[in-house]
């Protein structure tokens, strides 16, 4: 199922979100692979740059890829350091708990 923010827009803009589906396209199966491999990163960068450049041109909205960053989050991603930087337990980004899990090298379950 796509995430709430294309399925609730993209019939009524569908080109305009298309660098936001081609980023949920590769999402999608790099979660289905267990996550990117090294290999994958070259291909990953090119996509969230041509999103990055597409909220900065203004044919996406930033609410939009922001509201998409949090569903997809919350459905595949619990557990992360990037889950507890959107959570902002402590209200903000870089809490403690997010600097102890990289130098101790935490790994999400």
């Amino acid at each position: 199922m796509p995430p709430l923010v294309l399925q609730e827009r993209y019939s009524v803009r569908k080109n305009d979100f298309a660098p936001l589906i081609e980023c949920d396209d590769l999402l999608r199966e790099l979660i289905a692979q267990g996550g990117p491999m090294p290999n994958d990163y070259a291909q990953m960068n090119r996509t969230l740059r041509l999103l990055g450049d597409a909220v900065r041109a203004k044919v996406i909205a930033r609410d939009d890829v922001l509201a998409y960053a949090q569903d997809v989050t919350n459905r595949h991603l619990e557990g992360t350091m990037q889950a507890r930087a959107l959570g902002k337990k402590y209200g903000y980004s870089g809490d403690f708990e997010i600097i102890e899990a990289i130098y101790t090298l935490q790994i999400a379950q």
